[in-house]
C-alpha cells in the first residue's frame, strides 16, 4: 500500500509541475517570449539561446540548495554544452535554430521557493525532469 500511495503521490507531484507548461502550450493567449539579454556583450550560438540565459540567470539566483555545485556550470553563453541540466536541440519549427528543449534535475538535490517565472518562461521547453524530493518544496 505503501508503495502505490508514492507512485500516487509522484504523479500528482509531476503533473502539477508539468500542468502550467502544458497550458502554457495550448493556450492562444500565450505572452510573447520575453526578450533577449541586455547584456549585449554576450554571444551565444541562436538567438532562441539568448531569450532563455536570462530566465535561468534569474533562477539561479532563486536556488537555496544545490550540494553538488551544479549551478556553477550555469555561467557564460554556453548553454548547451556547458550547463548540467539543460539539453538543447532543433525545435520542430525551425531546423536551422538551437534551442533548449529539456531540463533533467533528477539527482542534483536542488531546492527553490517556486518555479514560477522559470519553466513557464522557457519558449520550447518540451521535457520539464525533477525528482520527488525537488518537487516537495511546493506544496
Amino acid at each position: 500500500m505503501g508503495i502505490i500511495s508514492l507512485l500516487i503521490r509522484q504523479f500528482i507531484y509531476t503533473s502539477l509541475v508539468l500542468l502550467p507548461c502544458l497550458l502554457c502550450v495550448n493556450s492562444t493567449d500565450s505572452p510573447s517570449p520575453p526578450s533577449p539579454s541586455p547584456d549585449f556583450n554576450l554571444t551565444f550560438g541562436d538567438q532562441k539561446l539568448s531569450v532563455v540565459y536570462p530566465i535561468i540567470q534569474r533562477f539561479r539566483n532563486t536556488i537555496t540548495a544545490d550540494p553538488f555545485k551544479i549551478t556553477k556550470t550555469w555561467v557564460g553563453t554556453d548553454i548547451c554544452n556547458k550547463y548540467k541540466g539543460f539539453f538543447c536541440d532543433t525545435p520542430p519549427d525551425n531546423s536551422s535554430a538551437k534551442a533548449l528543449v529539456a531540463i533533467d534535475f533528477n539527482g542534483f538535490q536542488l531546492a527553490a521557493p517556486t518555479l514560477d517565472g522559470f519553466i513557464d518562461q522557457l519558449p520550447d521547453l518540451a521535457i520539464f525532469h525533477a525528482p520527488t524530493t525537488f518537487l516537495a518544496l511546493f506544496h
